[in-house]
């Protein structure tokens, strides 16, 4: 079983966003604290080591350490990698 943490930035997008697209980022966060490395998909680049979650047109980026997801940041596709 692996463990989640938000970043203050993670934290503070998620609250930004509407309701509908908060939950479902929610939903499909709560699938990583079984295997997170089988959910998302590795990223390369400057972000290697660290994976990405699609959800719809948003994007959640976590890295893993030991038992512990720490979800990094979220957003828009077109904003989230730049």
């Amino acid at each position: 079983m692996f463990y989640l943490k938000f970043t203050k930035l993670a934290f503070k997008n998620l609250t930004k966003l509407d309701p509908e697209t908060g939950i479902a980022i929610l939903s499909a966060i709560s699938k990583l604290t079984h295997h997170p490395q089988d959910v998302g998909k590795p990223l390369t680049g400057e972000l290697k080591g660290k994976f990405r979650l699609r959800v719809g047109d948003y994007r959640v980026i976590y890295e893993i350490l030991n038992d512990l997801v720490i979800i990094l940041q979220m957003g828009h596709r077109r904003e989230i990698y730049g």
